[in-house]
């Protein structure tokens, strides 16, 4: 990934990162198309973990955006809610995985949790995103004392987006934000 691209992603995810983080949401990487990214506000299609995620916690505004066409008005006014409730997603490696040259995931581990460090305290909810996220990073973060909920929630694409919902609900419910 370009430098260019990298500080677009970061100006893009610090824009809407809350002054405290109440919950983190913990993703595997930026989509491999980056024009898809989850705080970019003109995504027209394939938006898929800022739907699901804002489907929910918002059914009526993830409503709202689909019938207006997913314009970015509507789609700033979700990231600016999920900003003022503490809501921020960071990724467990900042390059796409179609960049990333065969380098194992895994090797990301060290760097997300400096990265977690930065952003979260012992009393922030921390919520992986990706099954392959949740094998790496759960123990890792449960052993720093981290409150990480303890569930496998899959990714909401590929016929993925039920069980999702089921999953990041009951996670929601777990950490007392539904």
């Amino acid at each position: 990934m370009t430098k260019e691209n990298k500080k677009k992603i970061d100006n893009a995810r610090l824009k809407y990162k809350p002054d405290r983080v109440k919950t983190l949401l913990i993703a595997e990487a930026p989509p491999d198309s980056l024009e898809r990214f989850f705080y970019y506000e003109n995504v027209r299609e394939r938006d898929y973990l800022f739907l699901g995620v804002t489907e929910a916690l918002y059914p009526n505004l993830k409503e709202e955006f689909i019938a207006s066409g997913r314009t970015p008005e509507k789609k700033s006014i979700i990231l600016n809610k999920l900003k003022k409730e503490g809501y921020f997603l960071i990724d467990l490696s900042d390059t796409p995985i179609s960049l990333l040259n065969d380098i194992p995931v895994e090797t990301f581990v060290p760097n997300l949790i400096e990265k977690v460090k930065k952003v979260a305290d012992t009393n922030t909810n921390i919520i992986l995103i990706k099954a392959n996220v949740y094998d790496l990073a759960y123990k890792e973060l449960a052993k720093l004392g981290y409150k990480v909920v303890d569930i496998r929630i899959p990714f909401p694409s590929s016929g993925q987006q039920t069980n999702f919902q089921r999953t990041f609900r009951q996670a929601l419910t777990l950490t007392n934000r539904k």
